[in-house]
């Protein structure tokens, strides 16, 4: 297998038996609850061809008859032929990500007219597993994504960071990195911290190339910067609320809004995941209100399109309680160029 093969993710449908999903007293098994993030202690069998990062849904047979449980490969299948006495050959490590609740039923799979052509849904699942081909697993999470709005950000999240993981070399990655930030604040101007009101309008979107296809990339800092900027001037006037202003210390802060002689710094972070955005921007901030010869901030707001999860909410709450570090986060969400704050 080449290199480029071994990162490439691939997509299992696992099919289990009611025994291996339900409790004794007929209920769903509470170690497949994702609350656990961590990997099972056990293995599920798998096809040999399993590598470490691959997604599976789990098809539930017999009793229930349905698609209840994201789960990854914890590891690349291995041998378990001495583990066991079903005659099973490969197993791996697993862990579960997500639980459909609802789940999606074999009815409403065969009620999906873009499935209507998947060869194990209409075998009705009759083996132990079956890869999935990307087409198809873009038709059942669309499927899914109807049932579960809430997933199209989770299954964002994975396969973000699952591209990041494996498809840029973090060496090389951290030092581009620490050389454009060299030659930046080598070659920076500084120009001293100065509060001026208004947004001035940027581009929202352009058009990249790529290799073999050409992609529509949205520009959804800017989108987000000026429904922020709008939200915030109808709150607190067009007066004491601006953009892209002059950190003192050589950057730019994305939104500054002026409270009689205090200043709350916002910085607009778009990735997919809230750990993320926390960590991205938190540095930032600091810099933009504590590093010397910079303008002293009464707030720092972390500003995202997704939601803070409840990890998040306890690590702002000991930075702000250890440290006193005034630092809030904040979602957005756009409403047809619009916002309004989750």
């Amino acid at each position: 297998m080449s290199d480029h093969e071994s990162t490439e993710r691939q997509y299992w449908l696992w099919v289990t038996r009611p025994e291996y999903y339900l409790d004794e007293e007929g209920n769903d098994r509470e170690d497949l609850e994702p609350a656990n993030t961590e990997a099972s202690d056990g293995w599920w069998t798998c096809h040999r061809e399993t590598r470490k990062g691959d997604l599976v849904l789990l098809y539930r047979s017999r009793i229930k008859k349905d698609i209840a449980y994201l789960i990854q490969a914890e590891s690349d299948a291995y041998s378990i032929r001495d583990e066991n006495e079903e005659g099973w050959e490969y197993g791996c490590n697993y862990r579960v990500l997500y639980k459909f609740s609802p789940p999606i039923s074999l009815q409403t799979l065969k009620k999906e007219p873009t499935l209507s052509n998947w060869v194990p849904l209409r075998l009705s699942f009759q083996r132990s597993v079956f890869q999935i081909q990307p087409d198809v697993w873009e038709k059942l999470n669309h499927l899914i994504i109807q049932y579960h709005p809430e997933y199209k950000q989770f299954l964002s999240k994975i396969e973000y960071d699952h591209f990041y993981q494996t498809k840029i070399p973090l060496p090389i990655y951290e030092q581009a990195e620490r050389t454009t930030e060299l030659q930046l604040f080598s070659n920076i101007k500084q120009t001293p911290f100065e509060f001026r009101p208004g947004c001035p309008p940027k581009i929202s979107s352009t058009v990249s190339s790529q290799t073999e296809r050409r992609v529509d990339v949205a520009l959804r800092h800017n989108d987000l910067q000026q429904a922020l900027y709008r939200q915030l001037a109808e709150k607190y006037g067009e007066k004491n609320v601006g953009t892209e202003i002059d950190s003192g210390i050589g950057t730019s802060i994305d939104v500054v809004v002026r409270q009689g002689e205090e200043y709350w710094f916002y910085e607009i972070k778009t990735d997919p995941s809230p750990r993320v955005c926390i960590r991205q921007a938190i540095g930032q901030l600091l810099e933009y209100a504590f590093w010397p010869g910079s303008q002293e901030a009464t707030r720092l707001i972390i500003v995202s399109e997704v939601k803070i999860d409840r990890d998040g909410e306890k690590y702002l709450q000991t930075l702000k309680d250890r440290y006193a570090l005034p630092l809030d986060y904040e979602q957005i969400v756009t409403e047809t160029g619009n916002c309004r704050w989750g």
